[in-house]
């Protein structure tokens, strides 16, 4: 199995590195402040019958995001997400690429050549965020803050 070094031009999602504040929510007994998993279906301590509240923890992080959409979720349009719309640049920890609809151009150890004079770089960071909004949105709420950019990613797979 060889490396390929391939080259991508356009509009990408790049994380932060390093950790971040993560929040989480679980249910916990005022009595025994024991806490359980929210998900459950758990109302009421099971050891001491008192109702269970709501709390939130707040604790640091690594952050690992994966671009690709493993739950249905659905979009502003009423469709279902496209679990792999974007990909990720395999040696670059998050940064994602988007998968097809024009943006960007990529070699896979070919000669490249693209002409970028005369872009509206604005324009199409603009018009990337409203292409992918509700992605935008999904990686937003799922893992934080990131940037949307516009450059060269060079990256080995």
């Amino acid at each position: 199995m060889g490396m390929e070094f391939s080259v991508y031009v356009g509009c990408y999602i790049e994380f932060p590195q390093g950790k971040v504040e993560v929040k989480k929510y679980c249910l916990e007994s005022p009595k025994t402040n024991e806490r359980f998993d929210i998900s459950g279906d758990v109302k009421f301590c099971p050891k001491t019958g008192v109702e269970l509240k709501r709390v939130e923890e707040v604790y640091e992080e690594f952050l690992d995001p994966c671009p690709y959409i493993e739950d249905d979720v659905f979009g502003s349009d009423g469709n279902l997400l496209q679990e792999d719309a974007f990909t990720i640049a395999e040696s670059l920890r998050g940064v994602f690429l988007p998968n097809g609809k024009g943006y960007g151009v990529s070699s896979y150890g070919d000669e490249l050549t693209k002409d970028l004079s005369g872009l509206d770089i604005k324009s199409e960071i603009n018009n990337f965020k409203e292409e992918y909004k509700d992605y935008l949105g999904y990686y937003r709420e799922k893992y934080g803050e990131f940037q949307v950019k516009f450059g060269v990613v060079g990256y080995w797979s």
